[in-house]
């Protein structure tokens, strides 16, 4: 459009002006737009096909924007397609560990977690096994690091381990970009198989018949200098690959290493003669190798390391030759020890003898025990002592050879190459005519090749070296001071010149010649306007017109400060110092009501006549009274504490007074520590007081030895506490006792009391945690460091005054000057210094291509040098234009420790003197966090008799535990029963309540709240079946949770004639069962998936991967419309067994009864794969069964005229009573996402309204209803 215009406006120009004298400036107009329009032309055609990436990079990113891959030129310069974030990779399975000879063989047959469907990703790298002994190794970082997999098909790791330890292992998958997938399940345990007794040793060329596991083949495998050589070998059996070289093959070997070492010598003797010969010619005068005499000294005594080296080696080969011996009889036993430790007779026998002594303290020396003598003798081993010898003459070879370095070798001094002929490897020259540079001449390349010099070898100057000056001066710098490259600025007009080793020549760098003129410039505005000063005390007296004035504060680190009018500034105030603050744990008490606060005071009538969740411990006390007393007298937390008093405690140590409590759901492992405060008034030195902890297994039977902390018998308060060890296999509970016993002697107390408050008991705490008594649970507090003091800052008004000015980048014109070109070697200043680091751009300390560090406007860089590819490898990196990352090497350039900029440590070990805290969390409560399946309450065992006749609802066993509303719980039972009648139901219920810190009633009734319900059929009469259910729960609250199991036959109401027995002979189990923490944040959901956090907002988090996820719902709420609309009162609730929706049309009505339940969805932006709603009738009032009228309930539409924009869908058959679980038709499910089509979402399912049909009357259970999602995201 643009060009059609220009077109119009010149014609209308043409036309007014004469066609025989041209108009230039329509001439000049019309040219342009033609070079418009080839340009326009040009703009439209595809470049790419022609384009290349010129030292330049392409980020590849995906739809969120995140940086997923580097195309092109990388920040260390090398060129690639690096990928830089990706996907998590998925968990490895399929891991077993094996006993093995020696250690543990890992074996992972390249699967992982969620089948065969899941495969590693494009970007898979390795996966890193890690092993340990301790179960609960962390499998996060390089703790237990010790191998990895490299192929993503699997394969197989040996791990060294010594016998009897039990070993654990697990895997990590590593992706390119340096993601880490969840820990393997852990693998093991597996023990390090010994080799047996009866072990044959074989020795010759030809492999021997018939081998067992672990014998010795010493095989002949060659000849060396006419003597046979050998190689150690063990049989590890056909599946292991039969015969192997053993690691210890030194004692074989030993004297071709002495030998070796001979060499060595004669070699280091060889570089001392030529370091002789260069600290004689150096001591002749020679001023540019003066150093070299250091080199020489060097060199010479290294030849005696190189000896010394030799006898180590010796000593070496004289202890693997004790290991050769001890091998081939398979008897000898060496030890390593002290002469003062040595083992002595009677410990040593007589069939000992031959065993080896390496005595510590005495330089190893060797001892051999005499079996006739039973005394330790000097060995006199052969092969140990020619190895010895050995070292000898190799310290004598070295001898030798400092005596020919001081006699051969020649140094030659001249401007031109010697001679090659007759040179001797070592010979030196000089070369005159570059410096004095040192060669030396290599037999190996035929040539003299140069010799580098340290620092310390160097005497010339910089300038001798090729370093340049500048000049400033009016006039060209004479020819005979001026080298090439030199700089000349010439004063009178700023203009940079450069000597070209013959004349002058202007430079054309005029970013330079920019540089200096306004460098001259600014001096001579200086020198009219501008006053500077220099000190520690504002300058006085200026005024308005002196702005711009300098003041040089020298002892602010010479911070710089101009004469200005200044805004307001205000002031800071006073902060005092703080000291470091300690971290604190966390604490939970898990002893109930542990101060005896929720009962009341006085005698103690209920509960067995013993506080609120404790026993009794009574044995040899007589008939003794309990109380609940307050005051002072034993009251030590709150304003309450037991007392229980004996009329005649015995003498025996097991008579005893006192209370007890189980602590239940704990795993093994654990560590218990308990206290209490304990007080008695009438007081005898016989009758101690006592606190003890007993481990106990499901069946409450005591396991292994009870750990005990005794008091005294004496007046006022006594605090008593324990700490019990880890919990064994087997263990899930401990009993904690705190009493007051006789101790075997003395006579009987009359009138004996004991008082008891403040229990304590926690698991896992550290040694350092407070053991002051907490109530229930106890926050603790994060480590804070120390702080210094702030000192106040005054406030400054606004006004003229001297402001503190700071130079920014934007001042220094960008690669405007690089330093090596201008600045001479030898003549920086420190304010040249100082202006040399304002100008630069990049700053590098080191070798470039070497180790080195870089500092640049984008941050701080460290290098190390690579000696595979020469490019130095990144160290370190900190800057604000690339990905963090930090590496810690050791003193021979191995990595050790790294820290990326995903926030992943890696690092060979990690010693914390605190426990470690993740996201608030102690690493204790993490892990627990982490799995599922522990039993935390249990009832287990029989009846004994049979428990019958049951017609309605009965109990039958209980169980509880204290349940953590973060979590999941399965109630699980399993029964065996029976009825005297078929056809019969029998309806099996789990009722809940609680009881936690209050005096209602602790154990579940059958009014209580049903959880689950299953009806069972039977099937002939008096036949016996065993059946279970369970269901999954989540606790609204933390605290104690009691679980009752139920039993009715027929209908609830105990109608009818048919009973039902709960076989007593028969085990019954009633369990509570951890499922694992609550994945999702709403209420009742449980997460099977999950995405990655992200700790930074500069850059946008790369999308979590998509996973499948699970959630099952129970309603939040629900409603029932009757047929004339109008709603149910909360007056229905309960009413003739009204406890849910009703459907249908009652006889004699007009008008169907509908309703719905709703539930909160949680967000899903993904895709929905499945969905179940599962639903319990109550009752069918016309007919023995019903069919269900289902529809989608749309949020926000709560009745009583449900929109219908889905078809009803019929469930047929549902038991009356009975549950059914049936799929919801697929066109629904999108519908319950956090997007739906069209807008209709829906939150919920409707039941009714219905045709006239009595089958479709019936009424629902309204609390059972759950509804199961199925969804990826």
């Amino acid at each position: 459009m643009e060009t059609r215009l220009a077109k119009a406006e010149t014609q209308k120009v043409l036309m007014s002006t004469n066609p025989l004298q041209p108009n230039i400036d329509v001439q000049k107009i019309a040219g342009r737009i033609a070079r418009l329009e080839r340009q326009q032309k040009a703009n439209r055609t595809p470049q790419l096909g022609n384009s290349s990436l010129d030292n330049a990079a392409l980020n590849v990113r995906d739809a969120a924007g995140q940086l997923t891959a580097i195309v092109g030129v990388q920040y260390d310069g090398t060129s690639g397609a690096v990928s830089v974030s990706g996907p998590t990779p998925p968990t490895p399975s399929g891991v077993t560990l094996e006993d093995a000879i020696g250690g543990v063989l890992l074996r992972w047959d390249g699967t992982f977690e969620g089948g065969l469907s899941v495969v590693a990703p494009q970007d898979w790298s390795r996966a890193e096994v890690h092993a340990s002994p301790d179960i609960n190794m962390a499998a996060m970082d390089a703790s237990a690091l010790v191998s990895t997999i490299e192929s993503p098909r699997g394969g197989s790791v040996f791990i060294p381990s010594p016998p009897g330890v039990a070993m654990y292992a697990r895997l990590v998958a590593r992706s390119q970009s340096g993601k880490r997938s969840g820990a393997s399940v852990v693998a093991g345990p597996a023990e390090a198989a010994e080799v047996g007794n009866g072990t044959k040793i074989h020795q010759g060329a030809t492999e021997p018949e018939n081998p067992a596991i672990g014998d010795l083949w010493y095989a002949t495998v060659g000849t060396s200098n006419g003597q046979p050589t050998y190689e150690a070998r063990r049989y590890f059996g056909p599946a292991d690959g039969g015969w192997k070289p053993l690691r210890d093959q030194a004692a074989v070997q030993a004297l071709a290493e002495v030998v070796e070492a001979g060499n060595k010598a004669t070699q280091a003797g060889v570089d001392a003669l030529a370091a002789k010969a260069l600290a004689e010619q150096a001591q002749d005068g020679l001023t540019s190798v003066q150093t070299e005499v250091l080199l020489a000294e060097v060199a010479a005594s290294s030849a005696q390391q190189v000896a010394q080296q030799a006898q180590n080696q010796a000593a070496d080969a004289i202890a693997d030759a004790a290991d050769a011996k001890a091998t081939a009889d398979g008897k000898v036993t060496t030890y390593f020890t002290t002469w003062a430790g040595r083992p002595v007779a009677p410990a040593m026998k007589a069939t000992d003898d031959g065993d080896l002594l390496f005595a510590s303290d005495q330089g190893n020396k060797l001892y051999r025990w005499n079996g006739s003598t039973l005394a330790w003798v000097v060995a006199a081993d052969q092969t140990a002592a020619d190895a010895l010898t050995a070292a000898q003459n190799a310290a004598t070879a070295a001898g030798n050879a400092q005596t020919t370095a001081n006699s051969k070798i020649v140094t030659l001094y001249s401007t031109t190459e010697p001679s090659h002929s007759n040179r001797t490897e070592g010979d030196l020259w000089v070369d005159q005519a570059n410096g004095n540079r040192l060669n030396r001449w290599s037999v190996a390349a035929n040539d003299f090749v140069p010799v580098q010099l340290g620092a310390g070898a160097i005497s010339a100057t910089a300038r001798d070296l090729g370093s340049i000056n500048i000049y400033r001066q009016a006039s060209e710098p004479a020819s005979n001071v001026s080298r090439t490259n030199d700089l000349w600025v010439r004063s009178t007009d700023n203009r940079v010149h450069v000597y070209n080793g013959t004349t002058w020549v202007e430079s054309k760098d005029e970013a330079i010649n920019t540089v200096a003129t306004d460098a001259a410039t600014a001096q001579a505005t200086a020198d009219q306007k501008v006053r500077v000063d220099v000190g520690t005390v504002f300058p006085t007296g200026r005024v308005p017109a002196d702005v711009g004035d300098v003041f040089i504060k020298t002892d602010e680190g010479n911070a710089t400060y101009t004469w200005a009018y200044g805004e307001a500034v205000a002031g800071t105030p006073y902060v005092p110092a703080t000291p470091e603050q300690p971290y604190i744990p966390p604490r939970t008490n898990l002893c109930l009501n542990p101060s005896f606060e929720i009962d009341p005071v006085g005698a103690i009538a209920t509960n067995n006549n013993t506080p609120t969740h404790w026993g009794l411990l009574e044995s040899g006390a007589g008939l003794t009274t309990r109380t609940i007393v307050n005051g002072t007298t034993g009251v030590i937390d709150g304003t309450k504490a037991a007392k229980i008093v004996s009329p005649s405690l015995g003498t025996s140590s097991t008579a005893r007074i006192g209370f007890t409590q189980t602590i239940t759901g704990l795993a093994v492992g654990d560590v218990i520590r308990a206290s209490a405060h304990l007080q008695v008034t009438v007081t005898d030195g016989n009758h101690p007081v006592e606190i003890r902890a007993e481990f106990l297994d499901s069946l409450n039977s005591v396991v292994g030895t009870a750990v005990t902390t005794q008091g005294l018998d004496a007046a006022g308060d006594q605090f008593l506490k324990l700490t019990t060890g880890r919990l064994p296999a087997g263990v899930d509970r401990v009993r904690v006792q705190v009493y007051r016993r006789g101790n075997d002697t003395g006579a009987v107390l009359s009138n004996a009391d004991l008082y008891v408050d403040s229990v304590l008991i926690e698991k896992n705490v550290p040694a350092s945690a407070p053991d002051t008594f907490i109530l229930s649970s106890d926050p603790g507090q994060p480590y804070a460091p120390a702080q210094p003091e702030q000192p106040a800052t005054p406030s400054l008004p606004e006004g003229w005054r001297w402001v503190k000015r700071a130079i920014g980048g934007g001042a220094i014109q960008p690669k405007s000057l690089v330093a090596r070109d201008v600045i001479a070697t030898g003549t920086v200043s420190a304010a040249l210094f100082e202006a040399l680091m304002v100008l630069t751009t990049t700053v590098i300390a080191g070798n470039p291509h070497g180790d080195h560090a870089r500092l640049t406007p984008q941050g701080f860089f460290a290098y190390t040098a690579d000696e595979i590819d020469g490019i130095p490898n990144v160290a370190i990196r900190l800057g604000t234009g690339t990905d963090d990352y930090l590496g810690i090497t050791n003193q021979y350039g191995q990595l050790v420790t790294t820290l990326d900029e995903t926030g992943a440590v890696n690092a060979r070990t990690a010693n914390f003197q605190e426990d470690i805290t993740i996201s608030g969390r102690s690493i204790e409560q993490r892990i627990n966090e982490v799995g599922g399946g522990r039993i935390v309450g249990r009832y287990r065992g029989t009846l004994g008799a049979n428990l019958e006749p049951i017609r309605p609802e009965i109990g039958i066993v209980e169980a509880n535990a204290y349940l953590s509303n973060t979590r999941f719980y399965d109630i699980k039972w399993r029964l065996s029963w029976r009825t005297n009648q078929m056809p019969s139901d029998v309806t099996f219920r789990i009722r809940s309540t609680v009881g936690i810190d209050s005096n209602t009633a602790d154990a579940p009734t059958i009014n209580s709240y049903a959880e689950e319900a299953w009806t069972k059929a039977q099937t002939s009469p008096n036949y016996q079946h065993t059946d279970e259910g369970s269901v999954r729960i989540s606790p609204a609250f933390n605290g104690r949770h009691r679980f009752l199991l139920t039993m009715a036959v027929g209908d609830p109401n105990g109608t009818g004639t048919t009973t039902g027995s709960v076989m007593g002979a028969r085990q019954i189990d009633l369990s509570i069962v951890d499922a694992g923490p609550r994945g999702l944040s709403d209420g009742g959901l449980i997460s099977r998936g999950g995405g990655i956090l992200y700790g930074g907002t500069a850059t946008p988090a790369a999308p979590p991967p998509v996973q499948n996820h699970f959630v099952e719902l129970a309603p939040a709420g629900w409603k029932s419309w009757n047929a004339n609309n109008t709603l149910r009162g909360s007056t229905d609730q309960g009413r003739n067994g009204i406890n849910g929706p009703i459907q249908g049309i009652a006889p004699g009505t007009s008008g169907s009864q509908k309703g719905h339940w709703w539930f909160a969805i949680p967000a899903i932006t993904g895709t929905i794969t499945r969905m179940e709603f599962y639903v319990w009738a109550d009752h069918w009032y016309l007919n023995s069964g019903g069919t269900g009228v289902f529809n989608v309930a749309w949020f926000g539409q709560g009745g009583p005229n449900y929109p219908k924009h889905k078809g009803d869908h019929l469930i047929n058959g549902i038991p009356k009573p009975g549950g059914t679980n049936w799929v919801l038709p697929s066109d629904w499910w999108e519908h319950y996402t956090t997007h739906p089509p069209g807008g209709l979402k829906a939150d919920g399912i409707t039941v009714g309204p219905t045709g006239n049909y009595a089958h479709e009357y019936g009424r629902y259970n309204g609390d059972s209803a759950r509804l199961k999602i199925w969804f990826t995201q």
